[in-house]
């Protein structure tokens, strides 16, 4: 074996024995910040469309009237299968709305109308239109089934300016599609396809959402009885109440869904994963759903919120926050009454990703503070501070002490909508989901006689460690001979030289010199050589010292400095993040450098 060959080996050696798996995980701190590891919606250029409603007379639309008796009743009813806060219901349409069985030589010349919408042609893309009203709606969305050409796009969008799409054949694919909401009355779709893929198209609109509630203004709303004053809206807190409150507030989603031909909203929470790639993994109770069906058709708002505390009544518009449309069903159960989901677009990029404690038990820790953000009634974010008690008795054998977590209301409270919302720790570790309220007047949301019940996150974990804490891990740094382990081992440091008097890449390990007496627990120093161990060619500073980033979140600093002109790289990895961060000097600069925002703590 040649000489080069050996070297080669041990490198990877030493590589691959830096670093060792940690214990089974069982709590892990929230992530700031999403590096979009799932894909994120595409914006809509409204350029690409056609936006031919004007052109659709009051005939061509499908108007489908008010809400009928039995359809008013659906929505209004309370029944023991009511799956969150009940806002819409399903509309059929009363003629069949399809894009099918075109020709590929269809040459529209003005426009014709064509299935219950308006054909137009332009060179060679074809436009077909469909508008549909449903009479004191706050809110629709359309149920479409079957499949778009290959190379087809598919947009709904309001009069009023909202647009949503490109919808392609990736989505719509043969099952049922739900597209986003459009906050109107009036939804119009528009569907894009060349001539030569005419023939393929085969796409179905089977139902509209008709959406109305009391956040969402219609003339015919349900207002409710319940007693909601005690309520307090997030703009109405502030950090000496919750400090972590300005990073919770991008953790949590208003849920839309379907099931059953009825509309709901729940609220969700983002949670971390230990590999700390932003997977958009979701948390919401079982009780709001529980099927592939309505996670396909769910639609996750984030960050909606008021803009002060004094316009808490005034509901912004909703067409202006992120949003994520569809979602993967993971995991679901009854016994913690949990629901985990992958959501199928990114979230936020500025979105937090809630920690997790799976380990330990607090439905029998009297007293812990514990705290929430929500959606109650369809509304912008509400906060709530709760105390775990032990008082009190338990709603049903369905949900006893240890599955499920008690609390008291300290300071405002939840009620419908808020179903699913995470309970969670001063440090955003979630410990629970909200199954509801129990009590002697369980309907009075703000009747302190009530306990609130959550499923307890440490009875869920088991069934979503796999997404949550899958074996690859936070790992360990073990130091060798090129690696130097800093800080409590978690900064893993590697440093490569210029074995030249040039520019070219660093290639050369430096060593480690060992030497004590320059660490605490709050900062440490290490030491690197070229060839001799008695001169020492760099040293690296990593501190935790109080420093913060530019939105506030606590920050580790990197600081080094160079006693050569070589041109050096250096590589610092955060191994219990799996992030890492590369500096380099340029040949003759003997540079260095003062990161103090390197890594988040």
């Amino acid at each position: 074996m040649s000489h080069r060959k050996t070297v080669l080996m041990m490198l990877l050696a030493f590589a691959g024995a830096s670093f060792v798996h940690a214990d089974p995980v069982t709590k892990l701190g929230p992530l700031y910040g999403s590096p979009a590891a799932a894909t994120s919606a595409a914006r809509a250029d409204v350029a690409q469309l056609l936006f031919s409603s004007q052109k659709l007379s009051a005939a061509d639309r499908h108007n489908l009237g008010p809400l009928t008796a039995a359809e008013r009743q659906a929505l209004e009813s309370k029944d023991k299968s009511t799956r969150g806060l009940k806002v819409g219901v399903t509309r059929p349409l009363s003629m069949r709305v399809e894009l099918a069985g075109l020709l590929n030589d269809v040459k529209p010349n003005d426009g014709m109308r064509l299935q219950g919408g308006l054909l137009e042609r332009m060179n060679e893309t074809l436009f077909w239109t469909a508008g549909f009203r449903s009479e004191h709606a706050g809110a629709l969305r359309l149920e479409l089934e079957g499949t778009l050409p290959e190379n087809a796009r598919a947009y709904v969008y309001a009069e009023t300016g909202e647009v949503h799409g490109p919808y392609t054949s990736a989505q719509i694919n043969g099952g049922t599609f739900w597209t986003n909401t459009i906050y109107a009355d009036e939804i119009f779709l528009e569907v894009q396809f060349s001539a030569a893929e005419a023939s393929q198209a085969n796409l179905r609109v089977k139902s509209v959402v008709h959406i109305e509630s009391k956040a969402i203004a219609a003339a015919d709303a349900p207002i409710g009885t319940h007693d909601d004053s005690c309520l307090l809206d997030v703009r109405c807190i502030d950090t000496n109440e919750f400090a972590q409150l300005p990073n919770a507030e991008k953790a949590v989603a208003q849920l839309h869904f379907v099931d059953g031909g009825v509309a709901y909203v729940c609220t969700g929470g983002l949670l971390n994963n230990t590999r700390l790639d932003g997977t958009p993994y979701l948390l919401t109770a079982n009780h709001c759903f529980d099927s592939q069906t309505s996670a396909t058709s769910l639609e996750a708002t984030f960050q909606y919120l008021t803009v002060n505390c004094e316009d808490a009544n005034v509901y912004p518009n909703r067409a202006l926050f992120p949003r994520a449309l569809g979602s993967t069903l993971l995991s679901t159960g009854t016994t913690s009454d949990y629901t985990l989901v992958q959501l199928n677009q990114a979230a936020p990029s500025n979105a937090v990703f809630l920690g997790w404690d799976g380990q330990t038990d607090y439905s029998q820790a009297s007293g812990t503070t514990l705290y929430r953000l929500h959606h109650p009634l369809g509304a912008t974010q509400f906060y709530a501070r709760e105390s775990v008690t032990l008082t009190g008795p338990v709603c049903s054998a369905d949900l006893p002490r240890g599955n499920f977590i008690y609390e008291k209301d300290v300071v405002s409270g939840t009620a419908g909508g808020s179903s699913g919302s995470p309970l969670y720790l001063a440090d955003l570790s979630v410990v629970g989901q909200l199954n509801g309220a129990c009590g002697p007047n369980p309907d009075d949301d703000c009747d302190r006689g009530n306990n609130s019940v959550d499923g307890a996150f440490r009875v869920t974990f088991p069934h979503v460690q796999q997404w949550l804490a899958p074996s690859s891990g936070p790992t360990t740094c073990t130091p060798s001979t090129t690696a130097a382990c800093m800080l409590n081992n978690r900064f893993k440091v590697e440093v490569k030289y210029r074995g030249g008097f040039d520019n070219n890449p660093a290639d050369t390990p430096a060593n480690v010199k060992t030497v004590t007496g320059f660490a605490t627990s709050n900062f440490e120093t290490g030491f690197f050589y070229f060839n001799s161990s008695s001169n020492i060619e760099m040293l690296i500073k990593i501190l935790d010292q109080g420093n913060t980033d530019g939105q506030g979140h606590p920050t580790i600093a990197v600081l080094y400095g160079l006693a050569t002109p070589l041109r050096v790289e250096v590589t610092v990895t955060d191994t219990t993040k799996g992030t890492a961060k590369t500096y380099t000097s340029a040949f003759g600069t003997m540079a260095g450098s003062t990161d103090f925002t390197a890594f988040l703590k």
